[in-house]
């Protein structure tokens, strides 16, 4: 008979965290109430077994089979990675079950799974919960599992599965892409699958699916994508990137599968604390560096039908300089002068760019396949550059940010550029940033990015060459002392007992380099405690690079 069983779940961590461990166990998960990690007490239905779907693969239940046979049900796991479990942890299960209302594993009494509670959201800082473990069947033995199944329509889902969360991110595809895509396709990666068909399975970390703006377009989780169809972006590069496999939005299973038991033979899970804004010692996203971002361009490429066009010796230089929402009218009026001088000259076309006249994902990576140069300020805007060729140059201008009462100079996803080693980034010097952005400055920058092009770089970049001076210094401050380095991402990242406040709302390079916002003396948690930072040798740090930063009060 099956039985209700809970069971403890190890981890070796300080006492911080695994109070915030023990709280988030208790969360349910946003994909579709899947989250618990009970085991649960399956009831015995009586009856033949429904006649599955023709366009699936039935479950062989006619012949009596051997004792063993059941282990064609039962689940396996297999995760990796999770250096800060289980933030970062991926799993690989053989024989996931959706049973109507969320996963589940199924397992024989006395033979616990390995440990799989996971992290399926881009970032538990946005609020959202991303927090996720099927449920549990568990049986006295092999017969009850045959009995189980053979009262039951089930139908297999054949080839690997992807499971995640996503922010859907109508307005904002930046969002889209590197808060939920590009996470689970690090899982999708680290276990083998970046070039194989996937089926996608996305869940809604935010709600967006319900409500006016979503961008979801298949009627089936809502009946609307306003107000046009561009918005629908991130659904498209999802179906995409499957290359053929199916899209399967979780919400969408029960209209689409009602009454039925699915096992899915194949499922990766676990892409948590992978997103933009997720930060590491070495300042780049997650696993960019080890060749994740050119597969996630190419794959991307590839399911839209976009081809990368090869630069060949001699071919006019290309430069994107895209309209952005952090520019004064003024920087507006000294870019495009910067433009109109070098535009048609010297074997180089440099054209401005307004994103809303290339609707549509595929219109922008055509645009974007024989760029040479990207130019842009910071925010999602920039979030466009890791689609350009081996060899391109990012040239990131920056903003200026005011906290509290300090003001400092801002280029904040530089970490993309970081885990982008196929293409080089330049910056807005810091120091002149402070006086507005000049067009003397964007023309230096746009022809040092040219003759970047034009002459070639080693591939990948070396380390730290594609941050600022300010992305350097915060590295320095992470990989020189390790113990301090991770007590302060903890609190940017959100993975300490505090530090959910400030700490995390500023969790930018800059706002700690510059002691800004959450970050400085004067500001502190509502307990009374400051986010962790060693002043001391922070300031010895910024030392190295005196006379090349921006302002800092006091």
């Amino acid at each position: 008979m099956a039985r209700q069983v809970f069971y403890k779940r190890g981890a070796v961590r300080v006492a911080a965290v695994l109070l915030v461990i023990a709280i988030v166990i208790q969360w349910r998960s946003s994909a579709g109430s899947a989250g618990s990690g009970a085991v649960l007490q399956p009831a015995h239905a009586e009856g033949p077994a429904a006649t599955p779907a023709p366009t699936e693969a039935p479950v062989a239940t006619a012949a009596p089979a051997p004792e063993d046979d059941a282990a064609a049900y039962l689940t396996e796991v297999q995760c990796i990675g999770g250096k800060r479990p289980p933030w970062t942890r991926s799993c690989r299960f053989k024989n996931l079950y959706w049973l109507g209302e969320g996963f589940a594993t199924v397992r024989l009494r006395g033979k616990p799974l390995p440990e799989h509670f996971l992290n399926l959201g881009p970032k538990r800082a946005f609020g959202a919960d991303p927090y996720w473990e099927p449920q549990h069947l568990e049986f006295d033995n092999a017969q009850e599992v045959k009995e189980y199944f053979a009262a039951r329509n089930v139908v297999r889902k054949e080839g690997p599965s992807l499971v995640f969360n996503t922010i859907w991110a109508a307005v904002n595809v930046g969002h889209g892409m590197f808060d939920g895509l590009y996470p689970a396709f690090t899982a999708a990666f680290d276990h083998g699958l970046a070039e194989e068909p996937i089926r996608m399975i996305p869940g809604d970390v935010s709600g967006q699916m319900g409500r006016a703006g979503a961008a979801y377009c298949e009627g089936l989780c809502a009946n609307f994508c306003l107000p046009a169809e561009e918005l629908c972006d991130v659904g498209k590069a999802i179906k995409a990137i499957a290359i053929g496999g199916e899209f399967l939005p979780l919400c969408a299973i029960p209209e689409r599968h009602p009454g039925e038991v699915l096992l899915f033979e194949d499922v990766v899970a676990g892409s948590g604390e992978r997103a933009q804004r997720a930060v590491y010692p070495e300042a780049a996203i997650y696993e960019g560096r080890d060749g994740v971002m050119e597969h996630f361009r190419d794959r991307l490429f590839q399911g839209f039908g976009v081809q990368l066009k090869k630069r060949q010796k001699g071919d006019v230089v290309k430069a994107l300089v895209i309209s952005n929402k952090r520019y004064s009218p003024e920087e507006i009026a000294e870019i495009q002068a910067a433009i109109a001088e070098l535009d048609g000259k010297d074997n180089f076309s440099v054209q401005w760019i307004e994103w809303p006249q290339y609707p549509g994902l595929p219109r922008q990576f055509e645009l974007l396949s024989d760029a040479d140069i990207y130019l842009s300020g910071p925010g999602t805007g920039l979030l466009n550059h890791m689609y350009m060729r081996e060899g391109s140059v990012l040239v990131n201008v920056g903003e200026i940010r005011s906290r509290l009462n300090n003001r400092f100079p801002s280029f904040i996803e530089q970490y993309i550029a970081e885990g982008t080693p196929y293409q080089r980034a330049l910056y807005y010097p810091s120091n002149k940033r402070m006086h507005g952005i000049k067009g003397e400055e964007i023309s230096k920058l746009l022809l040092q990015a040219k003759g970047i092009v034009e002459q070639g770089f080693k591939v990948p970049v070396p380390p730290l060459e594609n941050l600022s001076v300010e992305g350097k210094i915060f590295s320095l401050y992470c990989t020189e002392n390790e113990e301090e380095g991770q007590d302060m991402l903890d609190h940017m990242n959100g993975n300490s007992a505090f530090g959910w406040d400030r700490c995390t709302d500023d969790g930018w390079l800059e706002s700690v380099v510059y002691e800004a916002g959450g970050w400085q003396l004067e500001s502190q948690l509502h307990d009374g405690v400051h986010c962790t930072l060693n002043r001391e040798r922070l300031k010895k740090l910024r030392d190295r690079y005196e006379g090349q930063l921006g302002w800092v009060e006091g």
